[in-house]
């Protein structure tokens, strides 16, 4: 079994200082849960003290409901995959995948029989007999994962694994770590600041901020029902486009005056003259020629930069005193200057309130 509780954990350094400020969270038992946030929103630290790599000042955690936040870091039943691979560099890559299991004393029938199993599942039996410094990363990151996987654990912890590798090389270990899972059936839980790894690799996604969970749920739900303004901005790439304004009527007054009707789904949950903040996703902003939607607001604007990414581009326009990023899927060339009418799809738009940056009740 690997279900964790996590009740109420606080991480304090100092007094000023605290990096987990009371968080919450059940995960369960064979689950895919990635916490995910930016630099210093404390998702490191919990799992740290999952491993037991740090105290924890107060709150309790519970591996299938025993309280274990005095048992050692080798008593726990965990295995952690860091960033730096953290490899032996003077053992060869089979004896840095027996190591763990030499420490906790595993006949040594059983040992060769594991180290044969998992250097066949990721495809490392050829590098079996060389150093670390002779593997390239993506290789040293399978034999962290093997050294990890081979211990057979109930909980498994990565710490941003992939944040050492190329593009194209994080692409291909995100698929096989997948892979990996649906193999073990394992739980995992697994640490990112990278919001496509998050979307890609989770059966759940945990979003923290300063310390705290701003929100939880499946990626999908998560991506297309933001719970404030926050979450709505760090996920997806590029981020939300953003514009303040106020309602005036039946419509949103955007900065420079132009007119946005009310998204239909927020109507009956605003007032005269509140103050809000408009938000759209890249691809719902669209020139004319490529929009096919129903409810829409038009406007011409000005292209001021594009950013050509081969099958698609990025084009910057500026909206109610905003810089707006306009997506099209296609590789036709804009030229900076060009004025081109544009499109957003209003069922895909979003209202936050200016006060409390929380995403509008919805009808």
């Amino acid at each position: 079994m690997g279900k964790i509780s996590i009740r109420n954990i606080v991480k304090e350094y100092n007094k000023d200082s605290l990096a987990v400020k009371g968080i919450n969270l059940e995960i369960k038992d064979k689950e895919f849960v990635v916490l995910v946030g930016p630099s210093g929103c404390g998702k490191s630290t919990t799992l740290r003290m999952l491993a037991g790599l740090e105290d924890i000042s107060s709150g309790e955690i519970l591996f299938d409901d025993v309280l274990i936040n005095d048992l050692p870091p080798r008593l726990r039943d965990i295995s952690m995959v860091f960033q730096s691979y953290a490899l032996y560099p003077h053992l060869s890559i089979k004896e840095n995948l027996e190591f763990g299991l030499k420490i906790s004393k595993v006949n040594p029938i059983e040992i060769e029989k594991r180290v044969k199993e998992v250097s066949e599942m990721l495809e490392i039996n050829e590098y079996l007999d060389r150093k670390p410094a002779f593997l390239s990363g993506g290789q040293r990151q399978r034999v962290a994962m093997g050294r990890a996987i081979v211990r057979h654990p109930n909980i498994f912890l990565f710490d941003e694994p992939l944040s050492n590798l190329d593009a194209k090389l994080r692409t291909k270990m995100r698929f096989e770590i997948k892979q990996l899972h649906k193999k073990l059936k394992k739980t995992i839980v697994y640490v990112t600041h990278d919001q496509i790894e998050a979307m890609t690799l989770a059966d759940r996604i945990v979003v923290m901020r300063d310390g705290q969970i701003e929100q939880e749920g499946k990626p999908l739900d998560v991506f297309n029902k933001p719970i404030n303004k926050f979450v709505a901005t760090f996920l997806g790439s590029p981020p939300m486009n953003l514009a303040n304004g106020v309602i005036y009527k039946n419509f949103i007054k955007l900065e420079d005056g132009k007119l946005i009707d009310i998204p239909l789904r927020y109507k009956n949950h605003l007032s005269e003259k509140q103050k809000v903040i408009f938000g759209v996703r890249a691809d719902s902003i669209v020139p004319n020629h490529y929009a096919n939607i129903v409810n829409y607001v038009s406007f011409e604007e000005t292209v001021i930069e594009e950013e050509p990414l081969g099958i698609e581009s990025n084009l910057y326009i500026n909206v109610g005193n905003s810089q707006f990023i306009s997506r099209m899927n296609h590789a036709e060339t804009v030229p900076v200057g060009t004025k081109m009418n544009f499109f957003i799809n209003l069922d895909k738009a979003y209202l936050f309130d200016r006060a409390t940056n929380l995403t509008i009740k919805e009808n």
